[in-house]
């Protein structure tokens, strides 16, 4: 995460410089994250990381236009004629290749010979049920697919954190003040998932900023399959597309005071629970009134990574 921040932010000869956040807070954001899922040197790897980005692209844009322009009966062969033409899970499979087969090789020198702890290794030492889950081009597709789902949105979340932050100077000594008193900067074994939690503060200010930041007004899309008849009247008819107004949700004062001011430090509660927030306080948690996450069996499961 240093190296990321130093490469990427670099120091002002004058103190201050601008940078293009998006772009800026993206590349972090990939190093960061694929530190996790595939190690250093991948992480490292202009090429790779280039890669992801116009993965991402790619699947939107596509996305959109056979959304729009394709007739349904069409659409798994205009999919595939897009994935072959952009190429991304081939390129893929040429980069992450030989760090499959070097970490192989390791293995079969030595069954005891210790692997990185990372995403990659886990999917190549969990059990296969068919004995196509360990290919190279397996694990590619897997890692583009997380990566996907992993990256734009935490950018998201990143750059608007910032934002607030500095729209709200009076509270960086705030949540410095409580990071030092739980994480040491010069102990790397310091920085653990339990001392991280009991940054009740710095939860609260991400959980603030995802709360009026969120991916979008409408969420949670669901299909129709059924008639449903609502007690006004309204009637969905099966094939209807619906969804729950999370803006409209978040932003409303019956469920919270002062709905559309950001408020850093609203879901702090002193004396609840032992890092002083309830769970349904805490970034991770929901609520019928905090939807970032979704609701109910399809709640995002990589919040809890998100949040770290």
């Amino acid at each position: 995460m240093s190296l990321a921040y130093d490469e990427e932010l670099g120091v002002a000869p004058e103190g201050w410089t601008a940078i293009p956040a998006k772009k800026v807070f993206a590349s972090i954001i990939t190093r960061v994250s694929n530190r996790v899922f595939v190690g250093a040197r991948l992480c490292r790897d202009p090429t790779y990381r280039n890669l992801l980005d116009g993965f991402s692209d790619a699947v939107m844009t596509a996305g959109a236009i056979i959304r729009m322009a394709v007739p349904s009966i069409f659409r798994p062969l205009v999919g595939w004629l897009f994935r072959a033409a952009f190429g991304h899970h081939r390129k893929m499979v040429q980069l992450v290749a030989p760090e499959i087969a070097e970490r192989r090789r390791r293995r079969t020198v030595d069954a005891t010979a210790p692997m990185p702890n990372d995403m990659l290794t886990w999917l190549m030492e969990q059990p296969s049920e068919t004995g196509t889950e360990h290919s190279c081009e397996s694990l590619a597709m897997r890692l583009l697919n997380v990566n996907f789902v992993a990256l734009h949105s935490t950018t998201h979340a990143f750059m608007h954190a910032f934002y607030n932050l500095a729209s709200k100077p009076e509270f960086i000594p705030v949540l410095r003040e409580e990071v030092e008193a739980f994480l040491d900067p010069l102990e790397p074994s310091s920085w653990t998932k339990e001392s991280i939690f009991k940054c009740a503060k710095l939860d609260s200010f991400l959980k603030e900023t995802l709360r009026l930041h969120g991916l979008g007004a409408i969420w949670m899309p669901r299909l129709t399959l059924a008639p449903f008849k609502y007690s006004d009247g309204t009637v969905i008819a099966p094939g209807d597309f619906v969804g729950t107004a999370v803006y409209a949700i978040h932003e409303d004062d019956s469920n919270y005071a002062n709905a559309k001011e950001f408020d850093p430090l609203r879901f702090v509660n002193s004396g609840s629970g032992e890092d002083g927030l309830l769970w349904t306080q805490k970034l991770t948690g929901t609520s019928p009134s905090y939807l970032t996450f979704g609701s109910g069996r399809h709640i995002c499961p990589g919040r809890f990574f998100a949040s770290v």
